[in-house]
This record gives C-alpha cells, structure tokens and sequence, in this order.
C-alpha cells in the first residue's frame, strides 16, 4: 500500500502540470488590428482638405482606446473606430506627414498602422489667350474673336471667367472661342483678362492688351486720263489707276466709263484700253469705286473730252496736253519735247544714289522740289518740257507712239540730208590760201529758229540758231548731270540730247543723240543712264 502511494504521487502532479497548461493556453490574448483606409501613402497637394479614415478589430475582445496623431500631434476628437477625421487645408504644411493609427483592447494589447504622405504644394492651372496677339491692333468693323485655352496638371478646371475692361463674361468652358460684334464694343484701349480656378482653389491667369481701331476708308486714285483733259478718239483711251487700304484688303474693284461697268477690272492696279472704235465724242466720265473687307468705300472721278484729232497735233490721254507733230518724210514726230510728268525731283536726287538704282527719276530744268503742279508753273517747263533719266524715258511715250532708237534717228536724218542744200564753207590751209567747201548743216536744219546761243565761226555759217526748216523745233534746253557731276542743270541754250531706246551697252551708258549749236552733225554717242535729257517720241 505505501508503495502504491509512492508511485501515485509523481502521477497526481503530473496531471496537476497538465491542468495548468491548458489553463494558460486558454487565457491567451490576441493583438487588436487597425488600418488608415484613407489616404493612401504618396503626395498630397496642400491646397486640398486632408480627410482621414480609419478602423479597427479585435478578435478576442474590445477595443477599448483610438489615438490618432498626424504629424506627431495626437488628434483628441479621435477616440473610437471607425472614425473619419479632416485636416484642414490651411494647416498643411508642404514637407512629409506622418499618420499613425495606434488601437488598445480591454486586455492591453495594442494594434497600429502608419502612413507617409509627402505635402506639395498645389501647382496653379495655367491658362492662355491665344488670340487675339498682345499688344496688336484691330479694326472695331471686323468684330472680336477671342480664343484661349489652359490645363491643370494635378486637377481639373472648375470655373473659368473672361473679363473685357474688367466686365466679366461668365459660365465659360475652355477651350474658348468667343466672338463680339463691333457694335459690342467700343475703340481705344482693350485690356482682355482671362481667370482660371482649379478644384483646390489655385487660380491662374492671363492678359493681353489691344488697341481697338476705328477702320480707315480704301484710297483709290484714277492717273491717267487727267481730269477735265482732252483726249483724240484716234489713239483710243488708256486707264490707269491705283489704289489700297491701309488696314484690311479690297473687296470689290468696279471701273465705270461712261456710266457702264467694265467687267474686265475687278483688281488694282488698273490699265485698261479702250479702242477707238468703242469711244463717242463728247464728255466722258470714269468712275472707280472700292470697298475694303469692312464695308468702307472710296471713289475717283473723272471727266475728259473726247475730241477728232486736230490736224498736226497729238493729245496725251494720261494728261491731256496736245502736242504738236509733224511728218518727216516717211516718219511722224512730236514736234516738241516729251512733258509727261507723273512725278518730280530736284537735280541732287537721281539713280546714282544708293537705294534709286534703275529707279526713273523725272526734272524740270531749274525746279528744285517734288511739287509736280509747281514744276509745271514754271516757264522752263511750258517752254522745254522733261528731262528724263534713260529708265524713265524708256517708258514715258504715250499709247501709239515710241521712243525711237538709233537706226529711226539715222532714218531722219538721212531724209533732211537729202532735203537739204549744202552751205558753201570755206578755211584756210597751211598756206594761208582760203579754201571753199560744201557741207550740209543738218543740225541747223532741225534747230528751232530762237533760244539759242549766238556761235559764229568763220567760214562755218548757220551755227548758233538753226532754221528749223523741217518744222522739227530742237530747242536747247539743256541736261540734268548727276551727282558726282556736280548735280545741278547746265547747257541751256547751248544743247539737246535725246534719248533712244537702245539697250545700255557693256559699260553700262545709255545711247543719246547729240543736237549743239556748234556742229552741222547729229551725232550719237553713250552717256551715262542717270543724266536728265530730252525725249522726242514717234508715231507707231
């Protein structure tokens, strides 16, 4: 019996250890979880309210304590789970914040969670004005088009307003193209301004400034005819005109002659023809209207007369004047010198100078200015006409007649030579023996009667003044020298170069024809484009 007891003994405490274990295993607690369900970890713009969501769970008891603390400071109205908390965006700070969730059940145990947010600051939307172009000048006439556009790169657009000279236009989408009619607005200074707010309260902004103009009307200008001219049927009728608009572009171009339009001109410039079979004599008017893209006109006017051509004379359509002509054997010429003149210089102006070259320069002997009615006032110009530079007279004949060239020249004066009767000449030889010659003055023979200076030369008779027997009149009325000539005008009453239509040679000279009061010949010779002389056109 004591045996048996002595061996019951380690078996009673061996159940006894076993009942104390399983004691223990049953009473074992398990950790309380919690998680922050929102935000997420990553970047958050500081311009936005911060909400914080989180929850908890304990699977072997309660919850009993929440601390939440957001950047290391404990949020109080935070104590039980789930909770939603906000930040406020004016107390984010750009930089890193820390959430941390911490959770206690009623056994102590303790549960938690943390995430890292990086604050940014919240970029602003941008925005553009497209159009129209700062500092740019419109035409009220045309209206305004406004168009812009803009983004924001980490949210969206929630309002957008346009403001003209501060009166807001709202309820506006991007991208904008809004139109205001002229009547809408007024000229001067335009400040447009365009407001962009994103979903966190960034704002971005854009201006431009404009001038607002009120439309200047087209000009238009008929050159030829000259108003209240005289035009001969025979030569028909040659319309030139011009014109622009200073601000937009034409629209319509209308030519009326004689109340009818030609449908044939629709653009500037103008130069049209119109035969003589199609005109009537009497008094012409011609009409040109343009109207720019803003609906503004302009007009020219003028009036000629059409008239049967007068025995021995011509009449210039551009201008009216009427010449005199005369036929010369087989050849028809002015009788006086060429007087177009659509513009004017003074002598120390010409196509020597940098910038003018090949330019056609016109003068009037004497006139220093570019005033065309004055220089026309003047006794030098009523009495020789223009002097011309060679690239102006290349293109100064009127319709029906030319600038004749060299070979035409020698046509003329082979026709006086054999037309003419010699001048008995005499000199003396070495000898001192008086030796008698003939010869044939035919410059005399085309030198006008008076205006010339008096050259005697013994045994040459007929220099000086010629006898103009043909009717031809050369006067002397001189030449224009250039610049580096000394820039004025020189030789009246002394010459008269002409001009032909020969081409420059290789040295760059325009062929002239040479008529002085000291020689029988007309000569031909080169001289130098840029001088001013005289031009004598023949009949086509």
């Amino acid at each position: 019996m004591k045996d048996m007891k002595r061996n019951l003994l380690p078996l009673l405490t061996g159940l006894l250890l076993l009942a104390g274990c399983d004691k223990n295993v049953s009473e074992a607690n398990e950790a309380p979880t919690c998680k922050i369900t929102e935000p997420a970890a990553g970047e958050w713009g500081a311009g936005s309210d911060l909400v914080i969501k989180g929850e908890g769970s304990d699977v072997d008891g309660d919850i009993v304590k929440v601390t939440l603390t957001v950047g290391g400071k404990k949020i109080a109205d935070v104590s039980q789970d789930p909770f939603t908390h906000t930040v406020e965006a004016s107390d984010l700070v750009a930089g890193e914040l820390v959430i941390r969730l911490e959770v206690e059940d009623d056994k102590g145990t303790k549960g938690s969670d943390e995430v890292r947010l990086t604050i940014v600051e919240n970029p602003a939307p941008t925005c553009r004005i497209t159009e129209p172009v700062d500092r740019t000048r419109i035409i009220r006439e045309g209206g305004l088009t406004i168009k812009a556009d803009g983004s924001d790169e980490n949210g969206e657009i929630v309002k957008v307003v346009l403001k003209i000279n501060d009166e807001a236009i709202e309820n506006l989408t991007l991208p904008i193209d809004h139109r205001i009619e002229p009547q809408n607005f007024t000229s001067g200074v335009c400040k447009i301004t365009l407001e962009v707010t994103d979903d966190e309260g960034a704002v971005g902004m854009d201006e431009v400034t404009i001038t607002v103009a009120d439309n200047l009307a087209p000009e238009c200008t008929i050159n030829t005819p000259a108003d209240n001219g005289k035009i001969t049927r025979e030569n028909g009728l040659t319309i030139t005109a011009e014109g622009e608009d200073p601000e937009g572009e034409l629209k319509r171009v209308t030519l009326k002659v004689g109340g009818s339009v030609i449908s044939a001109v629709n653009s500037l410039p103008i130069n049209h023809h119109i035969e003589p079979s199609d005109l009537s004599l009497g008094n012409l008017t011609i009409v040109l209207e343009v109207e720019d893209n803003y609906g503004a006109m302009a007009t020219d006017e003028v009036t000629v007369e059409v008239t049967e051509p007068q025995p021995g004379t011509m009449t210039d359509s551009r201008d009216g004047k009427t010449y005199r002509i005369v036929e010369i054997g087989t050849q028809v010429w002015l009788a006086e010198n060429m007087a177009y003149l659509p513009t004017v210089y003074g002598p120390n102006a010409g196509s020597e100078q940098t910038g003018n070259e090949e330019k056609p320069f016109h003068y009037v002997y004497g006139y220093d200015g570019n005033d065309v009615a004055a220089a026309k006032a003047t006794q030098n110009y009523k009495k020789y006409g223009v002097l011309y530079n060679w690239y102006a007279a290349q293109q100064i004949c009127p319709a029906g007649w030319h600038l004749p060239d060299k070979a035409e020249w020698q046509i003329l004066t082979e026709y006086v030579y054999n037309n003419i009767q010699p001048t008995l000449c005499y000199e003396y030889d070495w000898q001192d023996q008086k030796i008698e010659f003939e010869d044939w003055n035919i410059a005399g023979a085309l030198r006008s009667t008076d205006g010339w200076e008096p050259f005697n030369e013994p045994g040459r008779p007929g220099l000086g003044a010629g006898s103009d027997q043909f009717g031809f009149g050369a006067q002397a009325f001189g030449k224009r020298l250039r610049v580096g000539e000394g820039g004025g005008f020189y030789y009246i009453n002394q010459q008269c170069n002409f001009w032909t239509s020969d081409a420059l040679n290789a040295s760059e000279d325009g062929c002239a024809i040479y008529v002085d009061r000291i020689s029988y010949d007309v000569s031909a010779g080169y001289t130098g484009p840029e001088r001013g002389q005289g031009v004598r056109c023949l009949k086509d």
